[in-house]
């Protein structure tokens, strides 16, 4: 690998170039990785600052199909026997032993795949007026990945081809105006912001097997004269994210500060009724360290207090297209002389899928002490989840299908977290810290049953492990 760099009071930038070619003891087992990166800084109009950064990486990869069978093989089969392949391109075999397969032969798989990684993205910041502010940011990523292998008819009955290609997309943007002041004791910033964020999949793949040759073999899948209805088929989806936010800070005298926020997101993932949450939130802080009757305490280093609510949403047990009426492929079925493929609800709809929200207080303490050789932290806090996701299997009819994702559940979460920390060793050139953390959790889950639509949905009291 390679980097170079430079600059100028106004500009800098910076390149990097990697190979990397990774050759193993095993034949055919091979790594080649290339990347690149660009970043680039430029100053300009006395208040614009602008950064660009580039970065691209490709990946090919030889692996070995089923490696603990191949030295399974390596070590257990018959030394004796010739260790190439017959004239007619055929291994001899043990047809008796179990798992047990011609070491050499099992290296004619062809296993791998490629990858490749792109991502841009750029930063400004310009400086309107004195306090204030303006930033944005946007990025874009890009991955796609091919998967394929080639077992031949020498060692797997009619042989098998396989390819697969999937590639991601994914873009995130925002702006933020932010605007400071300070007079004397009060200080005061604001934060004015609005994201969007998105992804996209798609992909597909292809399976082969009923070969004649193995002269082709992954580079020609269209020889194999078999396609299983299983062995095909191909994906794609989308969602979308969209966030306003609006935060407040004041602190006096360094001593007080009271700061709140009120956050708005939509999601692409919920019912058309429930795309939108909103969660604000409190909290407030008192450095009594700073008082006038605790700043002559010799051994009292740092002393304050938090506390502070809100809400907070979540989407994580989600995947897109829950909250619509979706069919898929099934399976084939005779018709007419011919065989016509069946489709089938993949899930039942559910409009009504909103929001999980959390909403939590908390109250929390931070110390320290013997001028700060001596660290002493506490926090307790206490939760609500209320509409969790979840699950339900349903009976069929009156849903079409036997499952269905709603939100019924609600569960309590408390703790207590502490934290001892302590500067045993302080020199000019060398410092030894400890530190301990400990946690006591609770959490109950109070009911996770309820009534959707006139339907009354029921979570199993035992549920299984996979």
């Amino acid at each position: 690998s390679t980097a170079v760099g430079g600059g100028s009071k106004t500009t800098h930038y910076s390149a990097a170039v990697g190979v990397l070619d990774h050759r193993a003891v095993v034949k055919k087992q091979n790594i080649q990785n290339y990347s690149v990166k660009l970043d680039v800084g430029q100053k300009a109009f006395g208040f614009l600052q602008l950064d660009l950064g580039l970065f691209g990486s490709l990946q090919n990869e030889d692996a070995i199909h089923d490696m603990q069978k191949l030295f399974y093989s390596a070590a257990a089969f018959n030394p004796t026997i010739r260790a190439g392949a017959e004239p007619d391109g055929s291994y001899v075999q043990i047809p008796t032993a179990s798992q047990i397969n011609h070491p050499v032969s099992l290296l004619e798989k062809t296993f791998g795949g490629s990858s490749a990684h792109f991502n841009a993205h750029v930063l400004a910041k310009a400086e309107l007026l004195k306090g204030l502010s303006l930033s944005g940011f946007a990025s874009y990523s890009y991955n796609i990945l091919n998967d394929s292998h080639f077992f031949p008819t020498i060692i797997w009955s009619g042989g098998e081809a396989y390819r697969s290609t999937t590639s991601q997309s994914e873009y995130r943007g925002y702006l933020n105006l932010a605007y400071a002041h300070e007079n004397g004791p009060h200080q005061l910033s604001t934060n004015l912001m609005g994201e969007i964020q998105g992804s996209s999949s798609s992909g597909f793949y292809a399976t082969t097997t009923g070969f004649s040759t193995n002269a082709y073999g992954i580079n020609a899948i269209q020889a194999g004269a078999i396609r299983p209805w299983e062995g095909t088929g191909s994906v794609w989806e989308r969602q979308n994210m969209l966030s306003v936010m609006g935060q407040a800070v004041y602190s006096y005298d360094n001593r007080y500060s009271i700061s709140g926020t009120l956050r708005s997101d939509a999601a692409s993932l919920f019912g058309d009724n429930h795309i939108w949450g909103l969660f604000p939130s409190v909290s407030a802080s008192w450095i009594a360290s700073n008082e006038s009757f605790l700043k002559d305490v010799a051994w009292l280093h740092r002393l304050k207090l938090n506390v502070g609510y809100g809400l907070s949403g979540n989407q994580g047990a989600l995947t897109p297209y829950y909250s619509l009426q979706t069919i898929s492929p099934t399976g084939i079925s005779p018709y007419g002389g011919d065989v016509a493929v069946t489709f089938g609800e993949m899930h039942n709809a559910n409009p009504d899928l909103r929001w999980e929200v959390r909403e939590q207080v908390n109250l929390g303490l931070e110390s320290a002490f013997l001028e700060g050789r001596l660290v002493l932290t506490a926090e307790c806090y206490n939760s609500i989840t209320r509409d969790m996701l979840y699950m339900y299997e349903v009976s069929v009819p009156p849903f079409a299908y036997n499952k269905l994702m709603a939100n019924l559940g609600k569960m309590t979460n408390s703790g207590v977290e502490l934290g001892l920390g302590a500067n045993i060793l302080r020199t000019s050139d060398s410092q030894l810290n400890l530190s301990m953390n400990l946690a006591f959790q609770q959490n109950r889950l109070i009911s996770l049953s309820g009534w959707w639509q006139g339907q009354y949905l029921e979570a199993p009291e035992i549920q299984g492990m996979n």
